[in-house]
This record gives structure tokens, C-alpha cells and sequence, in this order.
């Protein structure tokens, strides 16, 4: 029973947020901040499904420049929990068709998200140049997800290499964010779901010579590392 009362009470709050978030938009349209402000909302839901996000290392990018912030991707309670390491003036990367979404598409546009128009690029390359001239002409952070499709509690799946590409193109450091395994902690039809941790690491620097896909792997170990380690103190937290 406590399953479906929590998604209509999630539901029905991000519902009630449309309207001033909206409105906000409008006013502000593309705003550098508009993605921060909108993701707000997002996370303050997650009291109403039993845990508390709990960042470290804010300090690596509350000064940081431009830069590509790579996290892991594992569920839709991804919407819930990124809010909070995200950081003011940074966005995400969308495909221009978005926009012809009802509703969704209206606040991806206004609140300043990246849009590559594939249709007109027909390599990837062209797509990552679209990008890496979008984060130097407007001094952006970027949020991707480099594994590029949830991982339903398999654990981290493997890089692509688009988000490690897009980095050395645009001459930015990467910036990895890991949040702790939510199929492990979270249990929605359970009162309480303790703290989620997630840990903002130093950032990386790529050099023209580089590998991509060394550094991919590379990142992907100190990851699933990190996000192991992370994991393993939430439970115990827990269970004293």
C-alpha cells in the first residue's frame, strides 16, 4: 500500500511544480541557471519515498569552469537523486525533436539544454562538434550519462566513449559523479530507505593523445570502485 501512495504523492507534487516552474521559464528563458532551478523540485520528492541524498566533494566543481560531468545511470529515481550534486549553469544534451514532446519538451527548451540537431549531422563526430561549440560559446557545464542507458541494478555498465570524446574536444575537464547502488538501498514499499551517498570526484584532464577509450575504462574501474565502497557504507549505516 505504501507504494502507490508514495507515486501519487510524487506524481501529484511535480504536477503542482509544473505551473510556477513554467512560469519561471518564460520569464527566464535560457537562462544558465533555468536546468539547476527546474531540477530542484525533482529532489526535494525524495523524503516523500523514505531516504536523504548525501553529496560529498561539491568542492571539485563549485569553482570549476566549463566541464563534462559523467555519471552512472540506474533508474527513473535518477531524476530524484541528481538534483543534488548537479551544479548551477550546466545542462544536458537532447536531440532537437525533443521539443515536440507535450510539456517535456517545452521545459527541456526553455530552461537552456543542449539540443543537437542530428537529422543534419550524419556522424557522430558533427553531433559531439555541436556540443563542444555550445560549451565554449556559453562557458556551460554538461551532465552525461556515459553508459548511455539505465542499468536496472546490473551494476555499471560498460563507457561509450562520447561523453570522454566530447571533453578533449572541447578542451574541459571531466568531472565523475558517483551515486551509491540504488537497487541495493532502496526499497519503495519500505518506510524508511535510509541516506544515498553520492561522491563528486577530483576532475580529470585530457590530453590531445590520449586514449578515449583507456580513460574510459580507466574511469570505469575507480567508478564501480567508488560506487561499491559507497554502497557498502550506506548498508552499514543502515543496519547499525
Amino acid at each position: 500500500m505504501l507504494y502507490p501512495i508514495r507515486v501519487v504523492l510524487s506524481v501529484g507534487f511535480l504536477l503542482l511544480m509544473a505551473v510556477p516552474l513554467l512560469i519561471l521559464c518564460l520569464l527566464r528563458p535560457f537562462h544558465k541557471n533555468a536546468v539547476y532551478w527546474v531540477s530542484r523540485p525533482f529532489g526535494w520528492v525524495a523524503p516523500l519515498l523514505g531516504f536523504k541524498v548525501q553529496v560529498s566533494g561539491h568542492e571539485h566543481v563549485r569553482e570549476l569552469g566549463p566541464c563534462v560531468l559523467v555519471c552512472n545511470h540506474q533508474s527513473t529515481l535518477d531524476l530524484v537523486i541528481c538534483p543534488a550534486p548537479f551544479p548551477p549553469n550546466a545542462a544536458t544534451i537532447g536531440k532537437k525533436s525533443l521539443i515536440w514532446l507535450p510539456i517535456f519538451g517545452l521545459f527541456y527548451w526553455l530552461s537552456g539544454n543542449i539540443l543537437i540537431d542530428r537529422k543534419h549531422s550524419g556522424k557522430a563526430n558533427d553531433t559531439l562538434r555541436q556540443a563542444a561549440s555550445e560549451i565554449e560559446s556559453k562557458q556551460r557545464k554538461v551532465w552525461m550519462f556515459p553508459e548511455g542507458t539505465r542499468s536496472y541494478g546490473r551494476g555499471l555498465l560498460p563507457f561509450k566513449t562520447g561523453a570522454f570524446r566530447l571533453a578533449m574536444l572541447a578542451k574541459v575537464p571531466l568531472v565523475p559523479v558517483c551515486v551509491a547502488d540504488t537497487a541495493k538501498l532502496i526499497d519503495l514499499k519500505r518506510w524508511r530507505n535510509g541516506v544515498v551517498p553520492v561522491q563528486i570526484l577530483p576532475p580529470i584532464k585530457l590530453q590531445p593523445n590520449d586514449d578515449v577509450r583507456h580513460v574510459a575504462d580507466q574511469l570505469h574501474q575507480t567508478m564501480a570502485a567508488t560506487i561499491a565502497e559507497l554502497t557498502e557504507q550506506a548498508q552499514q549505516r543502515a543496519n547499525r
